[in-house]
């Protein structure tokens, strides 16, 4: 028995201090128990479920979304169930860890992986930070969790699509696509303009290019496609004169016109004009082409300019 006002034994204290409580019931259990020397761990507990007000309904990703706390989570965590079925944990770990990486919060994103759920695989969080250009998560995963990442896929296609040159280039350094990534990998870096990873992904696994000039001039990446045209061989060799027209990419567009990869037609013009591109326009009707301009095409071309110059006349500020 511990006589009144005797010291709280050590391994109880820690015990106690181990298990997150309210603010409010530390420091009452800090200032009017403990200072007494009583150890009554059942009397902490009863105060704090008494006083908690967290839905009881909420999962550990709800409450974190909810509050964006990291203390919530430790606090659901500690009160819920000790054994989880293994994939249900890992869809609300990777949940919350993916909220975390968006919120900058890698002190809850290292909790989730190393404490909460020191097993479950990290897959999502390496590929959202892929996308986000976070190298230090990514680094951090690869240093002390490689084996629960899969990688060579689904983070290679993010950091090529996002335009994150740091991270394709670690990418590059740490880690080889799979080849089963290969072909959409070339489609994302076809999309992006990142020539330097379509070329190395196309030599590596010998894969056909012509889904990729499509993704490129989707992506109005003009020089790609102009590059592909050049270099390789594709079933459809024809580029989308009005989607060029559109982007007002004067240089490709005659280009492709005089090697005989497009012949514009009067959707060109309508895009030309919808997007005010005059000149393009102009080259359209005035140059080798020799499109017809109608009177609609006419009319939006002017009401294009006239909003542009309003904009242009129109003061800034208050």
């Amino acid at each position: 028995m511990m006589s009144e006002g005797a010291a709280p034994r050590g391994t109880e204290r820690r015990k106690i201090e181990a298990i997150p409580l309210l603010t409010v019931v530390r420091l009452v259990v800090g200032k009017c128990i403990h200072a007494r020397g009583i150890e009554m761990e059942h009397v902490s507990l009863s105060i704090d479920d008494f006083l908690n007000q967290l839905p009881r309904e909420w999962s550990l990703d709800e409450a974190y979304k909810r509050t964006g706390s990291l203390r919530c989570m430790q606090y659901l965590a500690a009160r819920g169930p000790k054994v989880l079925v293994s994939y249900y944990q890992s869809w609300i770990t990777n949940n919350a860890a993916e909220m975390a990486l968006k919120r900058g919060d890698i002190e809850a994103l290292k909790w989730l992986a190393e404490e909460y759920a020191p097993r479950v695989s990290i897959t999502r969080a390496a590929k959202v930070a892929a996308g986000d250009g976070r190298l230090d998560v990514l680094e951090w995963s690869y240093r002390n969790h490689r084996d629960r990442v899969e990688w060579g896929g689904a983070e290679w296609c993010e950091a090529v699509s996002a335009g994150h040159k740091d991270v394709v280039e670690w990418l590059r350094r740490h880690v080889k696509p799979h080849k089963e990534a290969g072909p959409q990998l070339m489609l994302d870096a076809a999309r992006a303009g990142d020539l330097r990873v379509l070329q190395w992904i196309r030599d590596e696994y010998t894969l056909p290019v012509s889904h990729a000039l499509v993704e490129a001039q989707k992506g109005s990446q003009w020089g790609v496609a102009k590059w592909i045209l050049m270099n390789c061989e594709v079933e459809d060799p024809s580029i989308d004169m009005a989607a060029v027209a559109a982007d007002g990419a004067m240089e490709f567009l005659q280009w492709a016109y005089s090697n005989g990869f497009g012949r514009p037609t009067s959707h060109a013009l309508e895009t030309a004009a919808f997007n005010g591109h005059l000149h393009i326009l102009e080259w359209l009707v005035d140059g080798p082409a020799k499109l017809e301009l109608s009177s609609s095409v006419f009319s939006e071309a002017a009401r294009v300019e006239k909003h542009k110059n309003y904009r242009k006349a129109k003061p800034s500020g208050p």
